[in-house]
């Protein structure tokens, strides 16, 4: 069956669609039933085309073409199983922003015989933003807390947090793949080929061929990338390097360069000022080419102290011209030392 020119759909509380969800079409919509007689078999497929748009209580969705898959329950009613999009598709949730070249929403049935959704799959060019990282890539994949989960995440009935499964907060975990680029609240922009990220953790997994961390600051270059408290606290797993772009010495305003590599592995821990090298490390300080300082160890721990806007640094001393900027505290190094200078 199909019907010409636009239209729209309204669920209401007594269809196996989420209560208050429309949808509205341009061109055509299309039905597809399991056999010839519509009446006594089940509906199989509705097919919208012209500018789609999804409104529900939780999200609303856009797209050029979009396939809603059907399937029987238990009972016998039909039940939405896959939502599919062609086309440019973007989706908007209260606090997030997911843009992709076509998604598939995986549903399931909760505990109430309610539709909810349980996978987010995106692919083609895809930018998925909300107010804590942005995230670029080829192809995404986000699994949503049910509704219970959510609910007791929150302390609250599954009532109360019904309408919030979309959350950021309510994400699982999410896989990125191919030219990954996570952008961090704290201005750090990462590039990699892969991203795993825990939602309930609150720690990221990247890896590339390198992964490449770099803000305001610093920069890592590694095989493997672990980020958790949105930035706050990076590890580096494998050899790898840094640079720190910004250590400035004195109140004449002079910079020292630090540079650094390693074998094994490396932490830096944002509220603590402190990085950690292992295997065979190796830091480089100058303030000119010419003056460069060597240090070698198995283990390196670097301290940084940061200036406060008052224009002194962590020992109380005087350098108004720094403003919030880090400087180089000490270098520690451990077993099979080496220095030139």
């Amino acid at each position: 069956r199909q019907i010409h020119g636009n239209g729209q759909l309204i669920a209401t509380e007594n269809e196996r669609l989420a209560e208050g969800l429309t949808i509205a079409w341009d061109k055509f919509m299309v039905f597809t039933f399991s056999s010839s007689d519509a009446e006594s078999s089940g509906l199989e497929l509705a097919r919208f085309v012209g500018d789609v748009q999804i409104t529900d209580p939780r999200f609303q969705l856009n797209a050029d073409r979009l396939d809603a898959i059907f399937e029987a329950t238990a009972d016998k009613q039909q039940q939405i199983k896959q939502i599919i999009s062609d086309g440019q598709t973007v989706v908007r949730t209260k606090d997030s922003v997911l843009r992709a070249e076509s998604m598939t929403i995986h549903t399931r049935v909760d505990e109430n015989n309610q539709p909810e959704a349980s996978q987010v799959v995106a692919e083609g060019r895809v930018d998925f933003q909300n107010k804590e990282q942005r995230i670029r890539c080829g192809s995404l994949t986000a699994d949503l807390m049910s509704r219970k989960e959510y609910a007791a995440l929150k302390g609250e009935t599954e009532g109360e947090a019904s309408e919030d499964q979309f959350d950021a907060k309510a994400l699982k975990n999410v896989i990125a793949k191919d030219r990954v680029v996570l952008n961090l609240e704290n201005g750090a922009e990462v590039k990699a080929e892969y991203l795993t990220a825990d939602n309930i953790k609150g720690q990221a997994v990247l890896t590339g061929k390198p992964v490449v961390y770099q803000d305001a600051e610093s920069f890592y270059s590694v095989p493997e990338l672990e980020i958790t408290d949105n930035g706050q606290r990076v590890v580096g797993i494998g050899a790898g390097e840094m640079r720190f772009k910004q250590l400035l010495v004195d109140a004449e305003g002079k910079q020292r360069h630090l540079t650094a590599n390693w074998q094994d592995k490396m932490s830096f821990d944002n509220q603590a000022n402190e990085i950690k090298l292992f295997g065979k490390a190796v830091t480089k300080t100058f303030d000119k080419p010419e003056e460069l300082h060597r240090l070698d160890g198995e283990e390196i721990n670097i301290e940084l102290t940061r200036v406060d806007e008052a224009g002194q640094d962590n020992e109380g001393d005087k350098a108004e011209f720094l403003h919030g900027q880090r400087t180089l505290k000490q270098l520690f190094p451990k077993k099979d030392v080496a220095m030139i200078a």
